[in-house]
């Protein structure tokens, strides 16, 4: 019995959800144990986009100014394609994210900080 560990809170799944929930207890002064199946941290993106629900809840704990400085701009999302590989053969490629020039959208977006 000396390999017990004894712990108010355990969080299951170091990914978005499970860091995030830790994120959000340590805010509240919460410590606990977090697990993963996974040994470290993915070496390749996870995400290509942040909603403004996500971004809201990153703000409540502090984190949403490192966010967009770290973020690619729009610019870099104007296709989205299919590869054999990242500089594979490339199968198809589409507009994508309102980049299409034959459409015509106006996006008003408005930050609160």
């Amino acid at each position: 019995m000396d390999n017990v560990i004894k712990t108010d809170l355990l969080i299951v799944g170091a990914g978005p959800a499970g860091a995030s929930l830790a994120c959000f207890l340590a805010s509240h002064g919460k410590t606990g144990i977090m697990i993963s199946a996974a040994l470290g941290c993915a070496d390749t993106p996870r995400a290509h986009i942040t909603n403004m629900a996500a971004l809201e809840c990153l703000r409540d704990i502090g984190l949403d100014r490192a966010c967009i400085d770290a973020a690619a701009s729009g610019d870099n999302m104007v296709h989205t394609r299919w590869c054999h590989s990242m500089a594979g053969e490339e199968y198809a490629r589409v507009y994508s994210w309102g980049n299409d020039p034959k459409r015509k959208v106006c996006y008003l977006v408005t930050y609160f900080f």
